[in-house]
């Protein structure tokens, strides 16, 4: 069966006052670039799936106006008009619970489906309320929960189809050289439990694809037999010229055969 999905990631809405000061994250063009890509998905592209990998807003430090930030965002991919799945990113959970955003966004972050011939596996986030809220929450969020990992050796282990898995932080290892946001700074790049997480991927055996976002690049890594795919950010001022690059995957599937296509608006 053919399938087409559209992938794309790192949206950070804020408003003018909270703009990012090194102009990397250009979030006023948050909501255009978001009707812009509806468009897209809508009219030209209309694949039979659509997926957010995280980071809906740019936190400002303020529960409440991140609150209404999310639930803002949020507004904007109501015009999709496709099958639609979302993950919250690190940005949300600087302030918010886990329960919190899982509410505002109407789904807890772990879960499963299938869509044609494929089984799709999206993984949420734990949130260490015992970690700084710094650094755009990267410290309270870096880990799947030891319950979802055990959800995650259930699901694989009665499920027969091949498998796309999503995440918003990074589980291939990357040393991160040269990226703006990581160099250096490896470990706030990628999931720490991702060894253990890697484990149950692999053992699986029926793990094709794994799409991440949160590092604001775009590459391919192989690891363990298992293709991963990082996405860059929608806002990322890559060329530092003041334009976002809009990145997104269209990723195709035809039985056992995945091409992943990275284009731009």
């Amino acid at each position: 069966m053919n399938m087409k999905l559209i992938i794309f990631s790192d949206l950070h809405y804020t408003t003018p006052e909270y703009f990012d000061p090194h102009n990397k994250k250009l979030s006023q063009f948050a909501e255009p670039l978001m009707k812009e890509i509806t468009k897209v998905i809508n009219d030209k592209i209309k694949p039979d799936a659509c997926v957010f990998l995280g980071d809906f807003i740019e936190d400002t430090g303020k529960h409440d106006l991140d609150k209404e930030f999310l639930q803002h965002a949020l507004k904007f991919f109501d015009g999709i008009n496709t099958e639609l799945h979302m993950l919250p990113g690190n940005h949300e959970f600087k302030m918010m619970e886990r329960a919190e955003v899982a509410e505002i966004m109407g789904r807890y972050s772990t879960y499963s489906t299938d869509i044609g011939d494929y089984h799709l596996v999206f993984l949420g986030l734990e949130v260490d309320d015992t970690a700084p809220k710094i650094e755009g929450g990267i410290l309270r969020s870096r880990s799947i929960s030891n319950e979802d990992l055990e959800w995650l050796k259930r699901d694989l282990s009665k499920n027969q189809r091949p498998v796309l898995a999503f995440c918003h932080y990074g589980i291939a290892e990357d040393d991160m050289k040269n990226n703006y946001w990581f160099d250096g700074h490896k470990e706030k790049a990628l999931l720490k439990n991702r060894a253990e997480v890697k484990q149950i991927l692999e053992k699986s055996g029926r793990v094709k694809c794994v799409f991440s976002g949160h590092q604001h690049w775009t590459k391919h890594l192989m690891e363990g037999g298992i293709s991963y795919h990082v996405i860059g950010s929608l806002v990322e001022n890559v060329n530092n010229d003041g334009k976002p690059d809009g990145v997104f995957f269209v990723v195709d599937l035809n039985n056992d055969e995945i091409n992943v296509i990275e284009r731009h608006l």
